[in-house]
């Protein structure tokens, strides 16, 4: 008995450039719409990337698998940034507040960047179905940030330390994402940063 096919999988793969083509055109479209409205059907999404419905239906199953492509890439992207940032710190010899700082501003950098996808999410794709997908980013981030902590174990807490990183990262995810929403307070404002980094030392730093 054939899989039943899950929201965020694709009929086919695109292997062929004018198939990615296609697919591109078809995520970019229900981006734009996404951000328009929040509210979009296949035949909207097929009539703005300028094909046939059944074109889309050939890579696409149905709009959460579109969705659900959208959001693996955002993931993806997400961490690719934050990867990259947090590898420059084992060149350098920073201390504890730079180290911090340093995980706070790719975090930041990553929601600046995509800022438009990040809204989306926010508002219209976070779904029980893929909660697994934020499950996995989560545990990529807590795992990468806690080695980049290891220098300093003789002055951070280690008590309940994956619960620890993980509140850490969801505030610092809740405030980033919320001021894309502000129409007063900016991401790249240097006081955000500022006080996510007094947030994050007072939650790592063992007691006096």
């Amino acid at each position: 008995m054939a899989k039943k096919k899950t929201a965020v999988s694709t009929r086919k793969k695109p292997l062929q450039e004018r198939a990615r083509v296609t697919v591109e055109a078809i995520l970019k479209a229900t981006t734009q719409l996404l951000d328009k409205s929040g509210d979009v059907s296949t035949n909207h999404i097929a009539d703005v990337a300028g094909v046939s419905i059944g074109s889309l239906y050939q890579y696409f199953p149905n709009k959460d698998s579109i969705f659900g492509t959208l959001m693996e890439r955002f993931i993806e992207g997400h961490l690719k940034i934050i990867e990259e940032t947090l590898a420059s710190i084992s060149k350098e010899n920073l201390n504890l507040e730079l180290t911090t700082r340093t995980i706070i501003h790719a975090l930041l950098e990553s929601n600046r960047k995509n800022s438009r996808l990040a809204k989306i999410f926010v508002t219209t794709l976070y779904r029980p179905e893929r909660i697994k997908l934020l499950q996995k980013m989560d545990d990529r981030m807590i795992e990468k940030v806690k080695e980049f902590y290891t220098p300093f174990k003789d002055e951070i807490r280690d008590d309940n330390m994956n619960m620890m990183l993980f509140v850490l990262i969801q505030s610092i995810r809740a405030n980033s994402v919320s001021v894309l929403f502000h129409t007063k307070y900016k991401i790249d404002d240097p006081a955000l940063e500022d006080e996510l980094v007094r947030l994050a030392l007072g939650l790592v730093r063992k007691n006096p």
